[in-house]
């Protein structure tokens, strides 16, 4: 039911900011799409890795072991900074090539799924450890928090993305999910500080 709500929540929030996309010109419509496929064929691994922490967090938790709940935790953020770092490093080096890959010679479309690229991978950290929680949260027995948590980012992204555009341009639509990310990520923090989740 929870993933459900999500995916609802998340193509909602997509429509919208697909929207106001399309009130650019064609080179920004296929800049994003091309880089937004990029960024998503890059963040498989830290799904997975989400994935593998939320079942290990499960088992621990229902035995009430706590401390190797969050010492796994601490291993997936070792992990993933590792591949954040490796991530990062791709996009610099190599994102014109894979936007040529997709769009083919056309200059200025490569330009700005670069940028947006460079953008993005700036809080690729951020985004990886938003995965990790999300699920840690999930295996410790959390399920309102996440669901709302989700609510909170995607509401940021489309309020931002509609908000800033009128101000910086493209540019709102480019900072729209990499802050969306640092919102996030603070909401998680949060929670899982409380320790509230070790009640579950």
């Amino acid at each position: 039911m929870t993933s459900i709500v999500q995916n609802g929540a998340s193509a909602v929030s997509m429509f919208f900011i697909q929207g106001v996309i399309n009130r650019f010109g064609i080179n920004e419509i296929s800049a994003y799409a091309a880089a937004y496929r990029i960024e998503t064929i890059l963040t498989i691994p830290a799904v997975n890795l989400g994935a593998s922490l939320s079942v290990f967090t499960a088992q621990n938790a229902g035995a009430k072991n706590f401390e190797r709940c969050r010492k796994g935790l601490r291993d997936g953020f070792k992990i993933s900074v590792v591949f954040a770092a490796a991530v990062v490093a791709v996009i610099w080096a190599a994102s014109p090539q894979f936007m040529y890959l997709l769009v083919g010679d056309e200059g200025e479309i490569v330009r700005i799924g670069v940028r947006y690229l460079h953008i993005v991978s700036l809080t690729f950290p951020f985004c990886v450890s938003l995965y990790l929680l999300t699920n840690f949260l999930r295996g410790a027995g959390e399920i309102a928090y996440p669901v709302f948590n989700t609510m909170l980012e995607l509401g940021f992204r489309t309020a931002f993305a509609f908000v800033s555009v009128r101000y910086i341009g493209f540019y709102g639509i480019m900072l729209c999910r990499p802050l969306s990310f640092l919102i996030s990520m603070a909401s998680l923090s949060c929670r899982y500080f409380t320790k509230k989740w070790q009640g579950r």
